[in-house]
């Protein structure tokens, strides 16, 4: 921290995470970083792995004969380099040597340019080592070989360990992991090897286990070799587990804040004012749940990388809007009265708007217009004050506006997964309403959330209204685009205050049916009854039956037992909802979150079924048939098939008791 002079200092640690944006230094866990402080870091249980891998890669003084070769694999961004950089770090303070195998440069002198493919560990005094760390394995060894292949690199990284007998750690995308496997599973020179156990070990289709490294061709490090794998795969870090919250914890908590204490712009600064929100238990649980509606809504977990850069952004706001930092930037808005920058970057205009961070209308013609309102409000004689003048010229003419290029666009893009559980896309509750329109009664309520950004924006939208209201030449809209300019800040702020989010309630429930470990309560069970007899209607209408071809349906009561679809429950913090038919034992299918919450609506509204997006369920119908075709259902009691023919009659062939009945009709 240091001063500022005036009474506005700096909070050094908004420096630090800044480096944690998806274009920072500190974005990307390579080994150029793998020696410096770790800016946030939590006890997870790669940690715990970590804590195993240290003890079983290396040669103990009793010279044991059983190495490790450990995949970490996963989606890019969800830890995997992280893990091998934890184990670098304590190999470094044991005193070992880890160097580049293409340059023998050391790792402490690597430059963040430097992303070598792999590195080789040497205990002291040792001229061989023992271990191989392949940090990605989707890294080339020779980024100019035109015929270069990660999966083929891969192998060969395999086959030279096992000839030396070195442990490994290779950290992989799933992809190249499984393009080895389906490059040799059928080729005999490959699938009989050590190496190759251990690739199927790495997929999944073998337990891992000890592998044989086959006869010596020289001396070995290690005789023989155990597999482990770390899949990192759809690991959410809120559903069922607590990582994000720490994470967030680690950041808010951090001594650095103390700076903040003697600034003058701390009543004005949007990342303490974050930061405050963060600190109550229950304003951070509305945040993390979001997070958690976010991954359901997409079927896609928050990767670590995507966290830090979403806690950045909350904590120090974007790179793209600075000189010199961000304690300057408040510092600076603050001197020059742009008080909307300032409220553009608290936290809930961050994750629901920053593609559009003054709040003003997205379409162009739309916002064109808008501006021109909004202008005459503060034109000579329109009755509005210095201040608002001079705050309002800022937005209405784009000068200083903050940047939407905020990293993490998968998230927070326009239309991406924030903008769909933004309030504005869905029916709001008029109660709700009421509390955060534009007369936004919650700021008298002197509630932990609101900062002096809140209020000295209220006190412009204030004056604004009383102009638009005693002004005989102000346009018949304009009172209509100041009051939407207003609750684009006031009803988002409200949803992360109170948790009203589209989607909110069903996702609620979507996450406690992915929960449940046992038996299902009674609440669960009702709702799992809904969405399974509202989804059996829409696969197989009594009406339709179940198509087996262009011609023939499949009705009767042994198909609606048989067929009958059971949304499965638990498993392992899956953020995906899955189905079987039949067999709760079966294959399961993933099961789209949108057609989750449109089974739940339907079955609680009545909404009609031309709404419903048949796409959605082509995966689960498809599935549906390929039981019904395995199932051998000619054979069953209870079953009817129609078979229409080209002269438009139908024929019907019924099987009950024993019997077959054909007909006409």
């Amino acid at each position: 921290m240091s001063g500022q002079g005036d009474g506005v200092t700096k909070n050094v640690l908004l420096g630090k995470l800044l480096t944690l944006q998806q274009d920072g230094q500190s974005a990307i866990s390579g080994p150029s970083n793998w020696l410096q402080p770790i800016i946030l870091e939590v006890q997870t249980g790669l940690h715990e792995v970590v804590d195993e891998l240290e003890r079983v890669v290396i040669p103990d003084a009793e010279q044991r004969q059983m190495g490790r070769w450990h995949f970490f694999v996963g989606s890019p961004g969800n830890g995997k380099s992280a893990g091998a950089g934890a184990l670098a770090r304590r190999l470094d303070a044991r005193g070992d040597t880890i160097l580049d195998h293409a340059t023998k440069k050391n790792l402490r002198d690597l430059s963040p340019s430097e992303v070598p493919y792999r590195l080789e560990v040497y205990k002291e005094g040792q001229n061989f080592p023992y271990l191989y760390i392949a940090q990605d394995a989707s890294v080339l060894p020779d980024p100019y070989d035109s015929d270069a292949d990660p999966a083929l690199a891969l192998e060969e990284l395999l086959i030279e360990a096992a000839q030396r007998g070195v442990s490994v750690v290779v950290c992989t995308n799933r992809g190249v992991i499984e393009r080895a496997f389906s490059r040799g599973y059928l080729d005999p020179e490959k699938n009989g090897e050590g190496w190759f156990k251990a690739i199927r070990m790495a997929v999944g289709t073998e337990s891992p286990g000890l592998i044989n490294l086959g006869p010596p061709l020289r001396k070995r490090v290690f005789d023989e070799i155990d597999v482990g794998v770390t899949s990192l795969d759809q690991r959410s870090m809120v559903l069922g587990s607590d990582i994000l919250d720490r994470l967030i914890l680690t950041a808010i908590e951090a001594p650095e804040w103390e700076a903040c204490n003697g600034c003058a712009s701390k009543g004005m600064c949007p990342f303490r004012a974050n930061r405050d929100w963060l600190v109550n238990p229950e304003l951070r649980k509305n945040v993390l749940r979001l997070f958690l509606h976010a991954e359901l809504y997409d079927g896609q977990v928050i990767v670590l990388r995507e966290a830090l850069a979403l806690i950045s952004l909350l904590l120090a706001g974007c790179p793209h809007d600075y000189n010199s930092g961000p304690c300057d930037w408040v510092h600076q808005r603050l001197d020059a009265g742009d008080i909307f920058a300032l409220a553009s970057r608290r936290l809930y205009m961050v994750l629901f708007s920053s593609y559009s961070p003054s709040g003003l209308a997205i379409d162009r013609e739309d916002r064109e217009i808008q501006i021109d309102d909004l202008k005459s409000l503060s034109k000579a004689g329109a009755g509005t004050n210095d201040h608002t003048n001079r705050s309002l010229k800022f937005v209405v003419s784009g000068r200083h506006g903050t940047s939407t290029d905020v990293g993490v666009q998968r998230l927070l893009g326009r239309g991406r997964v924030f903008s769909a559980l933004d309030p504005f896309a869905d029916v709001l509750p008029s109660d709700f309403l009421d509390r955060w329109n534009e007369s936004w009664t919650e700021l008298e309520s002197g509630k932990e959330w609101l900062s002096n950004i809140e209020r000295a924006c209220f006190a412009c939208w204030d004056d604004m209204q009383k102009a638009a209201a005693a002004s005989l030449d102000s346009s018949p809209t304009v009172y209509r685009w100041l009051t939407r300019w207003i609750t684009s800040f006031t009803l988002r702020a409200g949803a992360l205050v109170e948790g009203i989010t589209t989607f909110g309630d069903d996702l609620d429930e979507l996450a406690s049916i992915l929960s449940i470990s046992g038996p299902p309560n009674a609440q669960q069970m009702v709702l799992l009854q809904k969405i399974e007899t509202t989804l059996a209607h829409s696969l197989n209408p009594a009406s339709e039956g179940l198509m087996l071809s262009p011609t023939t349906s499949l009705h009767g009561d042994w198909a609606k037992q048989a067929l009958k679809p059971q949304v499965s429950t638990g498993g392992d913090r899956a953020i995906t909802a899955h189905l079987t038919f039949g067999d709760p034992n079966g294959v399961k299918i993933p099961m789209s979150t949108r057609a989750f919450i449109w089974l739940k609506r339907k079955a609680e509204r009545a909404m009609a079924s031309e709404t419903f997006p048949n796409e959605y369920l082509e995966t689960a119908r498809d599935a549906m048939l390929r039981v019904a075709v395995t199932s051998a259902y000619d054979t069953k009691d209870g079953i009817e098939i129609k078979v229409t023919r080209a002269t438009g009659s139908t024929i019907q062939i019924k099987r009950s008791h024993g019997g077959m009945f054909i007909d006409v009709i």
